[in-house]
């Protein structure tokens, strides 16, 4: 990923942002989800999207980089949800029948699954 810089008005500053790598990348997402949780008014939307287009694959259009946020941030909240016992493998759409993990092993994958999507960008050659 490429730095970016921006430029602000009245006195032209130019800020770098450092180009992150993935493991950074996923940690300073983590984070963001979960202020964002824990505090909505914490951040306002421009700053995630600003954020968002800093840490979050290239290859996403900024429509697609909003629903792999979404997806995000969802995951994170059944996570948090699975391990306050707010939320069961029965929550969850499971195939009645199969064998499963608990609620917090699932919803973690889920998370680290989703939190790949929106760093990398595609599994296998395709996007989410």
């Amino acid at each position: 990923m490429a730095a970016a810089s921006v430029t602000t008005l009245p006195n032209t500053r130019v800020l770098h942002i450092p180009a992150f790598d993935a493991m950074t990348r996923k940690v300073l997402l983590a984070g963001l989800a979960i202020n964002l949780i824990e505090d909505p008014a914490r951040l306002g939307a421009a700053d995630v999207a600003v954020l968002l287009a800093a840490y979050a694959a290239e290859t996403y259009t900024p429509e697609e980089r909003e629903e792999a946020w979404r997806r995000y941030v969802d995951a994170v909240r059944d996570e948090l949800d699975a391990e306050d016992g707010r939320l069961t493998w029965a929550d969850l759409q499971v195939i009645p029948g199969t064998r499963t993990e608990p609620a917090t092993v699932i919803t973690r994958q889920n998370a680290a699954a989703a939190l790949a999507l929106l760093v990398y960008g595609e599994i296998g050659g395709t996007k989410s």
